[in-house]
C-alpha cells in the first residue's frame, strides 16, 4: 500500500500512546479496502508497528505558536534569536510532544516500552543533543519541511548513539505542526569505522614517513662510508666513486616519495633533475661544463623511480667521461602526448669517431629493460645524442 500521507484523528491527548490515524490520499480502489476507521487504524498501526525502521510521532504545534509570538513581537531574525538564546532552546525541546513511538525506535533507544519515549522531546537528549536542535529549529524557522539532521543522543542504558534524523511534516500540517513524522538512522558504528579508519591512515602515514626517513638517512650514511673508503683507497677511488653516485640516485628518489602526498608515485623532474645533478657534481670539472636541465614534472610510479634515476645517472656520468670537450650537457624529461616518458641526455660536443657506442654497459641495458624501454643514439650536426622511451605505467599494474 502506497501511503501519501498519515494524519491523525482527533482524539484527546491523555489516549496519545493509543491515537488513532487514518490514511489520506489513497486510490479508490484502496479507499473501498477500508471500510470502516477501525480497519483504518489497523492497516496504519500494523504498518507503524513493524517497519524495521524507527519512526517517532511528534507534535511541534507549541513551537509554531512560539514562532509566530516571535514575529507578532517584532523578531524579524528569529535564526539568529535562536543562536542567541540556548536557554530557551532547552525550553523548546521541552514543549515539543512525542506521541508516539514505533517498536524499533523503542529497541533503538533501550527502552522496556514506548511509554518510556512518550512526553516531552528531551527524552534521550544530552548536552550535546541541543546544539543539533537548535539547528532543526532554525530550519523549521525557515519554513523546511523535509529535512534531515544528525543528532548525538544517549539510551536508557546510558549508551552515546549519533542518529540521522529525517523529519518532516504531515500534509496538512505545514503551518500548524502538530503531526511531524521523524524516522531514525543509526550511523554510531559508521562514524566510529571512519574515524578508525582515519586513525588507522594517520598512523600508517607516520609509519611510512618514519620507514622514508630512515631509508634516507641509511643511504647518506651508505654515501659517506663510501666517500671515506676512496679517501683512503685511491686504487679503488674510481669504483667507490661509481657506488657513491648510484647511491646518490636512490636518494633522489627517496627525496621525490618523502615529498610526495602518494607513497607509491614520485615526481620525474625531481628523480631525473636530483640523480643529474649529483652525477654532475661527481664526474665534471668545475667551471669546464655548464648542465641545462629541461625538466616536466609528471607522477611517475614507484617501480619505474628508481631504474629512471639510475639510468639517467649513467647516462650523465657516461657522456661526461667520453665527451671531454663538451661545453653544455643538456638533460630533458617530461611525460609525451602519447602518455609515455622520455628521458634525454645530450652534448654540443664535436665528436670524434666513436670507438664503442655511448653509453655501454650491462647495467644501462638492464635499467631500460627494467623500465619496458627503448634506447635510441643519435649522432646529431653538432653533438650526440641518447634519449630513453619507456611507459608510465608497467603492463598488469
Amino acid at each position: 500500500m502506497v501511503l501519501e500521507s498519515i494524519v491523525k484523528v482527533n482524539k484527546p491527548r491523555q489516549q496519545s500512546s493509543s491515537s488513532l490515524y487514518c490514511l489520506r490520499g489513497l486510490t479508490p480502489a484502496q479507499e473501498c479496502c477500508l471500510d470502516s476507521t477501525e480497519e483504518t487504524v489497523c492497516v496504519w498501526r500494523s504498518w507503524f508497528d513493524i517497519t524495521p525502521v524507527p519512526v517517532w510521532v511528534e507534535d511541534f504545534s507549541a513551537l509554531a505558536a512560539r514562532f509566530q509570538e516571535l514575529r507578532s513581537s517584532g523578531v524579524t531574525d528569529i535564526e539568529a534569536w535562536i543562536r542567541a538564546n540556548p536557554a530557551a532552546v532547552k525550553a523548546m525541546a521541552q514543549q515539543v510532544q512525542v506521541v508516539d513511538a514505533n517498536a524499533a525506535a523503542v529497541h533503538l533507544l533501550g527502552a522496556s516500552d514506548k511509554s518510556q519515549l512518550l512526553g516531552n522531546l528531551s527524552i534521550g537528549f544530552d548536552e550535546t543533543s541541543y546544539d543539533t536542535f537548535a539547528e532543526e529549529l532554525v530550519k523549521i524557522a525557515r519554513g523546511e519541511r523535509r529535512f534531515s539532521v544528525d543528532i548525538a543522543a544517549h539510551t536508557m542504558r546510558g549508551e552515546h548513539k549519533l542518529l540521522r534524523m529525517q523529519w518532516s511534516t504531515g500534509a496538512g500540517h505545514e503551518d500548524d505542526l502538530s503531526v511531524v513524522f521523524l524516522s531514525a538512522l543509526d550511523i554510531s558504528d559508521l562514524v566510529n569505522t571512519q574515524a578508525d579508519l582515519k586513525k588507522a591512515l594517520k598512523a600508517k602515514d607516520f609509519f611510512l614517513r618514519e620507514i622514508e626517513h630512515r631509508v634516507r638517512n641509511t643511504l647518506t650514511l651508505i654515501d659517506s662510508l663510501l666517500e671515506m673508503a676512496a679517501a683512503s683507497s685511491p686504487d679503488s677511488k674510481h669504483l667507490l666513486y661509481s657506488i657513491a653516485r648510484r647511491v646518490d640516485a636512490l636518494a633522489a628518489v627517496h627525496d621525490s616519495l618523502y615529498q610526495s602526498e602518494d607513497p607509491s608515485l614520485a615526481d620525474l623532474a625531481e628523480c631525473v633533475g636530483g640523480s643529474s645533478r649529483q652525477a654532475f657534481h661527481r664526474c665534471s670539472e668545475p667551471g669546464h661544463v655548464r648542465l641545462n636541465l629541461v625538466l616536466e614534472s609528471a607522477s611517475i610510479p614507484i617501480e619505474a623511480a628508481a631504474p629512471v634515476a639510475l639510468l639517467t645517472s649513467e647516462l650523465v656520468a657516461a657522456f661526461l667521461a667520453a665527451f671531454p670537450q663538451t661545453a653544455v650537457l643538456c638533460v630533458e624529461a617530461k611525460k609525451q602526448a602519447d602518455g609515455s616518458g622520455y628521458v634525454a641526455v645530450a652534448t654540443d660536443a664535436v665528436l670524434a669517431p666513436l670507438d664503442s657506442p655511448v653509453p655501454e654497459g650491462k647495467l644501462t641495458d638492464a635499467l631500460v629493460a627494467q623500465l619496458h624501454g627503448s634506447l635510441v643514439r643519435q649522432e646529431l650536426d653538432s653533438g650526440y645524442k641518447v634519449s630513453v622511451t619507456f611507459p608510465f605505467f608497467y603492463p598488469g599494474r
